[in-house]
């Protein structure tokens, strides 16, 4: 009876410590994926910008103005 109950105890380790290891994988692998997406974020913001300073605003409200002129 003990030899069994040592070797349950035995294999429940193993499998606490396989679990143990996959969780620290997993999260890795979490940390990876978010990681990549905030140098996507930081990517979009950056396009966003660009195209946001290269827009002629000038030229839009000079733009708006002759269309309420028209109606």
């Amino acid at each position: 009876m003990t030899s069994a109950c040592n070797r349950v105890l035995t294999s429940l380790e193993a499998a606490i410590e396989l679990e143990a290891i996959w969780l620290q994988r997993n999260n890795r692998e979490t940390e990876r994926i978010m990681a990549s997406r905030r140098v996507t974020a930081q990517e979009v913001v950056g396009m966003l910008f660009e195209l946001s300073s290269d827009h002629d605003y000038e030229t839009d409200s000079a733009s708006e103005a002759e269309e309420e002129e028209r109606f």
